[in-house]
C-alpha cells in the first residue's frame, strides 16, 4: 500500500529521473573508468543537467561525481594490484585506471585503503609464493 501511495506522489516523479540519471552515471563510470569524465559530459550522456546529477549524487551516495570516479578508479587498480599474475608496474597501472599521474594515484590509494600501492602488491604476492 505504501508504494502504491508513493508511486502516485508528485514528489515520487521528480525524485526518479535524478535517481535514474545516476544509476546511469554510475554504470557508465563502472564501464569506461579510464575515459576522463567532466561533470556536464557525464550528465549529458545521463540525460540530466551537471547541477542535476551533483545534487543526484550527493543525495543518492552522499559523494560528488568526481569522488565516485576515483573511487572506482581506485577499486579497479586495488583489483589488479590484489592479483599476482599482474606484472604492469604500478605507474602503467595508475594510467590504466585513469589517473593522470602516478603521484596523485599513490596519494589517493593510500588516503583509500590506509596502504601504498606497492604494500597491496607485495602481499598480494607473498600470499601466492
Amino acid at each position: 500500500a505504501l508504494a502504491c501511495r508513493l508511486a502516485s506522489s508528485a514528489d515520487v516523479q521528480a525524485i526518479l529521473p535524478p535517481v535514474r540519471a545516476v544509476s546511469e552515471a554510475m554504470r557508465l563510470v563502472r564501464d569506461d573508468h579510464r575515459r576522463a569524465f567532466d561533470v556536464e559530459s557525464l550528465a549529458a550522456m545521463a540525460g540530466v543537467t551537471g547541477q542535476t546529477l551533483r545534487k543526484g549524487f550527493r543525495a543518492c551516495l552522499g559523494i560528488t561525481v568526481k569522488e565516485y570516479i576515483r573511487t572506482i578508479r581506485l577499486e579497479w587498480a586495488r583489483e589488479q594490484l590484489k592479483s599476482a599474475r599482474e606484472s604492469r608496474s604500478i605507474a602503467d597501472l595508475a594510467l590504466a585506471a585513469g589517473f593522470a599521474d602516478t603521484p596523485a594515484f599513490s596519494r589517493g590509494y593510500l588516503r583509500h585503503y590506509g596502504e601504498s600501492p606497492s604494500q597491496t602488491r607485495a602481499r598480494a604476492v607473498q600470499l601466492a609464493g
